[in-house]
């Protein structure tokens, strides 16, 4: 019988990272990868520590029992260490009267951590981070992506300033509706941006230093960026921000008006969730166009009908991409006799993004 080569064996074995990375990574699967031989092991091993395990829910009290023992393993071999690629981190959610936990430990013992991404970061604990703050800053990391989920302004700010490496954030931030507006520092070296269920009706919380320079892709989420149309006071802010003709990545809900669409002059990456209701001109410097709808329910077979004519139109397309609720047919039929890519995505978390440090 003829022997499967090392390389293909490999592919395979990425396969079963690449097809969990989006939600939960098969660790089972790759633990008994890394047993079966000699040359598994450190393609699986690899991949294993790549991203750090992390807590499923604020509820999942397994992951208290997998680090401990994940950072043993790290002690006993320091080349496995420098393996860990980005860490979820708990140490927000807890009273400054509590203990460190692992997570200072696991940031200590791993030098080579690109990525850092917590949640359930809690008001109260500003005392909590006022402790911390000293020792996560005397840690000689370098990270470059950063995701702060669920945080008050004021604990958000102060996160993003501890590390001034980053060029990739992921911001969920929220604010009580009485509370003054207080902005969101970003270094003039962040590459890439995204801001997720804000209650503003904008994102004037962002206080560039020096502008955004560097900033080629931007991705706003919900909730007010997905509403029927584009805002007068949204298309202003986005205005100000001084960065539509240096993007090359835009995400967001709809589709924006001409006046915004004509000045992304270096556009390559379009993604959206609804279709216009109306004739729309996109910018020829389009390479992908990205028709992301969460859900079957929303769309109208009009509205692909008369978004067709828009994306033909554009002579450097390259590759269009949809979920697997949308109508595919038409949409996969012209990819197919113009020779572009058409490729389908289990759902909206499946997009491969540049801030995912620990993506394959």
């Amino acid at each position: 019988m003829a022997t499967v080569p090392l390389d293909v064996q490999i592919l395979i074995i990425e396969w079963l990272y690449r097809s969990s990375q989006a939600q939960t990574i098969d660790y089972s699967s790759l633990c008994a990868c890394a047993l079966v031989c000699r040359s598994w092991t450190p393609t699986a091993q690899r991949l294993l520590l790549r991203r750090a395990p992390c807590p499923l829910s604020w509820c999942d009290h397994s992951w208290h029992f997998t680090i401990p023992l994940l950072l043993r393993t790290l002690r006993a071999n320091s080349y496995l260490a420098t393996l860990v690629h980005s860490v979820h981190l708990t140490l927000f959610a807890r009273t400054a009267s509590d203990s460190d936990g692992p997570e200072i430990e696991l940031l200590q013992l791993c030098p080579n951590i690109a990525g850092i991404s917590n949640s359930i970061i809690l008001t109260e604990c500003d005392d909590r981070l006022t402790s911390l703050e000293p020792r996560l800053r005397a840690i000689p990391l370098r990270p470059v992506f950063l995701q702060v989920g669920d945080s008050e302004r004021t604990i958000c700010n102060r996160i993003v300033q501890m590390w001034p490496s980053l060029v990739s954030l992921d911001i969920k931030t929220w604010c009580y509706e009485n509370e003054a507006l207080l902005p969101i520092h970003l270094s003039s070296a962040v590459q890439s941006f995204t801001l997720s269920y804000a209650l503003d009706p904008d994102i004037a919380i962002l206080a560039p230093e020096n502008g955004l320079p560097a900033l080629r892709t931007l991705e706003l989420v919900y909730p007010t960026w997905s509403d029927v149309q584009w805002s007068d006071v949204q298309c202003r802010t986005i205005h100000e921000l001084q960065v539509l003709p240096q993007l090359h990545t835009l995400i967001l809900g709809r589709i924006p008006p001409p006046k915004i669409l004509t000045q992304l002059s270096r556009l390559k990456t379009l993604v959206f969730n609804c279709l216009p209701a109306e004739p729309v001109s996109l910018p020829q410097t389009l390479q992908h166009v990205g028709y992301h709808a969460d859900s079957y329910a929303w769309e109208k077979a009009k509205d692909v009908m008369l978004f067709a004519p828009a994306l033909w139109a554009l002579t450097h397309l390259q590759l269009v991409t949809v979920m697997r609720c949308s109508r595919q047919t038409l949409l996969k039929k012209a990819c197919r006799e113009r020779g572009v890519e058409f490729r389908v995505y289990k759902t909206t978390e499946h997009h491969p993004r540049v801030p995912n440090v620990d993506w394959i």
